[in-house]
Parts: structure tokens; C-alpha cells; sequence
């Protein structure tokens, strides 16, 4: 029961990472080199989402 719920709370904080890294991106317009450091940051986010290791 305790390991469901630290799993749901894992999730949804990465959810919520991915999300505010994506507004991130859409604001950034100026800089190539942050554009792809929020990219390669959202990689992992992304993956353990779609439970990937």
C-alpha cells in the first residue's frame, strides 16, 4: 500500500517536472544551447513516464 502511493507521488513529480521544463522550453527563444539542455533534461523525465529504464 505505503510502495503504491510513493509510486503514484514519484510520478506525479515527474510529470510535474516535465511540465514545467516544457513551458520552459517554449519560452526560451533566444539561446540554442538552453533549448538543448532542456531537452536533454527531459529525457529521463520522459523515460521513467513511460516506465523505461
Amino acid at each position: 500500500m505505503i510502495a503504491r502511493i510513493i509510486m503514484i507521488a514519484y510520478y506525479l513529480m515527474s510529470a510535474f517536472f516535465v511540465l514545467i521544463t516544457i513551458k520552459n522550453l517554449l519560452k526560451e527563444r533566444n539561446s540554442r544551447d538552453r533549448v538543448v539542455l532542456y531537452l536533454v533534461t527531459l529525457i529521463p523525465f520522459i523515460l521513467r513516464l513511460l516506465r523505461i529504464k
